[in-house]
């Protein structure tokens, strides 16, 4: 288990991926400094948001893997 604590949020990430469904990337830090990239899917529902999955994108500026952007 870690504790993070959030950098930023990458609003050049922020997507709507379908209708009610977003996807979020941000940036967090451990006490000690250690970085780590997260990737959020969220879905709307009821005039909620809730997380339905988390990845670790990056950790320590490695990547866990990659994106490739469509249209």
């Amino acid at each position: 288990m870690l504790q993070l604590k959030m950098v930023r949020i990458h609003r050049e990430r922020i997507a709507k991926t379908a209708e009610g469904v977003y996807f979020i990337c941000a940036d967090f830090e451990t006490r000690e400094g250690k970085q780590y990239d997260l990737d959020f899917w969220v879905m709307e529902k009821d005039g909620n948001l809730a997380i339905t999955d988390t990845t670790i994108h990056q950790e320590a500026g490695q990547p866990r893997y990659l994106w490739v952007e469509s249209e």
